[in-house]
């Protein structure tokens, strides 16, 4: 939730029907395929309209012309100091094959490259599989509200090795 506050348009709670989900992921990258080919390099960019676009990093999985996973993370913090993880999932019928934990550490590498300090994410607490991905990549659990458990990776740390 406290990603939609800071410019996310999206949030899919889990558990979550999987052509639910590739119907939003679709819909997302038509809006953003829409949006890059309104756009000139003579047209004025309003903030707020491209503040997505240009702060948000896609991690894909795809499988026979299908996107079969995805990790989506806002970077949109001048100071660098948290990158919100906003979207995570890997169709059903592909889980338990590794997807998960290639997307996730490529998302953290790319997000440590950047600069940032810390990525924060909001998982249900009825996801055990997730949250025992995001702990054994170093997340560790803050604030729960309810059936939503907070967490945060430090990669400052990262940044040394």
């Amino acid at each position: 939730i406290k990603a939609l506050g800071v410019g996310a348009d999206d949030y899919v709670v889990k558990p979550f029907d999987p052509m639910e989900l590739v119907a939003r992921i679709k819909a997302h990258i038509n809006r953003i395929e829409r949006y890059k080919a309104s756009k000139t390099p003579e047209a004025p960019i309003e903030f707020d309209d491209i503040k997505i676009f240009r702060n948000a990093v896609r991690f894909e999985a795809w499988a026979d012309g299908n996107l079969i996973g995805l990790a989506a993370v806002y970077c949109n913090t001048q100071t660098k100091d948290i990158a919100f993880l906003t979207n995570f999932s890997v169709l059903p019928r592909w889980q338990r094959n590794g997807i998960a934990s290639n997307l996730l550490s490529n998302c953290i590498i790319h997000i440590c490259d950047l600069g940032f300090h810390s990525i924060e994410l909001e998982v249900s607490t009825k996801s055990k599989a997730a949250m025992d991905l995001y702990i054994k990549y170093g997340f560790v659990k803050r604030e729960q509200l309810g059936n939503t458990q907070k967490m945060k990776k430090n990669l400052k740390r990262m940044e040394n090795e």
